[in-house]
């Protein structure tokens, strides 16, 4: 992945190499080499045999199906996750299982708890069927200190209704067990909307916070065989949830509801994968992605994503789809969409970004799939792509042909302390034609040297935003970008090299003055300041820089951009 320095604006002035040396007393020595952001570090397979994990696995469990992360569930100090195989037959063919796997520091399984029908203190109805095909953590739901989860089980039959799919929420013992559940489906759990035979709800789950306000986060759910306007379009629910898992109330998006107005056709199966976004657009209610595996875009079938900007009653506000071109490398098939999740900000731009799965992606031929790491902007467009697969963006592993890898994403947190998100990518393989049991990928992604800080104070336009850009390495172009702030208004940029995080004109100035730049913003309230990043810095160096800005609109006539942080590599 290559990025380029965002193009100068009208006032460019140049923060010079002099005067950061003058200003901070460097002694010269050599800059190391830099991974772009979102390629990956290392890996850590997980199977059977594999990654320390030491559970019984048959061929066509597809364990890796659905995969998510948990916190640090047994309170060693590193996060556990979990992991879904839905073709586990205990109880009964195709039951499915949950797989709890508790992580020691060095990234291996030391040990798990398996949730199945005969295990780990689940009691499905008799109609359950599929447990693992989704699943994603919600927190503490209850208040007991302990997270909780929501597996979705799209082939299961609940009440009057047969095949309609349901999802059960777990709440789990700091072991792995389950304490107690309660199912979501048809007249069941509070949820009062109208399913039908093979609709798959619960064909993807994700929590996206408390939108509604009442304190509690909510839960979405994709029904990606949804009717509604053609056949299969596919539709998702926005559950709004009591803390005992039951539902309060419920808002559908399809293509003839709740707001939504992109253009969705015929098997194109929109809610097949979901993911809560940042509040984009400052509202106070997160932005949701959702799915559509055989979307087009760009004028091929290789599946799309939806950027839903929802409002607090689970309407969806305006939307935009992300496919090709803006993703470059697409074609008909990949299946692109059918797998999304969140990682922690890689770029420095206080942002989480989104990763993507093409599990049908070819490259050179044969089902090995793929992940996209998507870098957002504030509109949720594409600002650039990181694709990581068997032949690119450093993944070490080996992944034989049907091996869908990007099946199923999680966020796992940064489990290994670096400041960089993780992510956890399924691969089940193709069930009844690979024999493979699946496998799940702990992949440990690498960051710019940017750091988002917070910190700003809101003027005439909102809070200014401080990005920077470039690797650091020395003679390498490096740009601060100010954007969001008043026009025509001078600023000044606080270079430091230490934090002092003091109250300042109702703000909080971040950085322990060593050196101010002056400058002036344009007629946009923009500014670039631009410079050849110095060489001979040396490695692990961290620079803090912050602007502030006159503005007669903010408190005490300034206003303050986020602070941020650049260590040199």
């Amino acid at each position: 992945m290559n990025r380029t320095p965002t193009s100068p604006r009208m006032h460019r002035p140049r923060l010079a190499a002099a005067l950061l040396a003058l200003a901070l007393g460097l002694i010269a020595g050599p800059s190391a080499g830099q991974a772009s952001p979102g390629t990956v570090l290392y890996d850590v397979q997980i199977t059977e045999g594999r990654g320390g994990f030491t559970g019984a696995l048959d061929v066509d469990d597809i364990f890796g199906y659905g995969v998510a992360g948990l916190g640090d569930l047994d309170g060693n100090g590193v996060g556990d996750v979990i992991v879904g195989a839905p073709g586990d037959d205990d109880g009964g063919s195709s039951k499915g299982a949950l797989w709890v796997l508790f992580l020691e520091s060095d990234m291996s399984v030391t040990s798990y708890r398996k949730i199945s029908a005969l295990s780990g203190g689940f009691s499905p109805t008799p109609g359950t069927t599929g447990l693992g095909t989704a699943v994603a953590s919600l927190g503490d739901l209850d208040g007991d200190g302990v997270t909780d989860v929501a597996a979705g089980t799209p082939s299961s039959s609940v009440g009057p209704v047969s095949g309609t799919g349901t999802v059960w929420i777990l709440f789990l013992q700091p072991d792995g067990s389950v304490r107690s559940q309660q199912q979501i489906g048809p007249a069941t759990g509070g949820f009062s909307g109208t399913l039908k035979l093979q609709d798959r709800f619960g064909a993807a789950v994700t929590a996206i916070g408390d939108i509604d306000g009442d304190g509690v986060t909510d839960l979405a759910v994709g029904a990606d065989n949804d009717d509604d306007g053609s056949f299969d379009s596919g539709a998702l629910w926005i559950l709004f949830l009591h803390t005992d898992g039951t539902v309060k109330g419920q808002q559908k998006i399809s293509k003839t509801q709740g707001g939504f107005t992109g253009a969705v056709g015929s098997s194109d199966h929109f809610g097949c994968s979901l993911a809560a976004i940042d509040d984009l657009d400052g509202d106070g209610v997160p932005e949701l992605a959702s799915g559509s595996y055989f979307g087009s875009a760009g004028g091929l079938h290789t599946g799309v994503v939806w950027m839903l900007f929802l409002a607090a009653n689970g309407t969806v506000k305006s939307q935009q789809v992300i496919g090709a071109p803006s993703v470059p490398g697409l074609l008909n098939g990949d299946i692109f969409g059918y797998a999304a999740g969140t990682i922690g900000d890689l770029d420095g731009d206080g942002r989480r970004e989104l990763a993507v799965g093409a599990p049908r992606d070819g490259e050179p031929g044969g089902n090995y799939g793929c992940v996209y790491i998507l870098f957002l902007d504030e509109t949720g467009a594409v600002a650039d792509v990181q694709q990581i697969s068997q032949f690119e963006g450093g993944f070490g592993g080996t992944l034989p042909s049907s091996t869908y890898f990007g099946r199923s994403l999680a966020d796992p947190g940064d489990l290994d302390g670096d400041g960089a998100g993780d992510i956890l990518v399924g691969a089940p393989g193709e069930p009844s034609s690979t024999a493979v049991q699946g496998d799940a990928w702990l992949l440990f992604l690498a960051r710019a040297p940017w750091t988002w800080l917070g910190s700003g104070l809101g003027g005439a336009a909102g809070v200014p935003q401080l990005v920077g850009t470039g690797s650091l390495l020395g003679g390498q172009p490096a740009v601060l970008d100010l954007t969001h702030a008043a026009p025509l208004a001078s600023a000044t940029l606080v270079v430091g090299l230490s934090v002092v995080n003091a109250p300042f004109k109702s703000g909080v100035l971040v950085p322990f003055p060593a050196a101010l730049v002056p400058a002036v913003t344009d007629a946009a309230g923009a500014l670039s300041f631009a410079t050849t990043w110095p060489t001979g810095l040396p490695s692990g160096l961290t620079i803090y820089l912050q602007d502030w800005i006159i503005d007669a609109t903010a408190p005490q006539g300034l206003a303050a951009s986020n602070a941020v942080s650049a260590t040199v590599p």
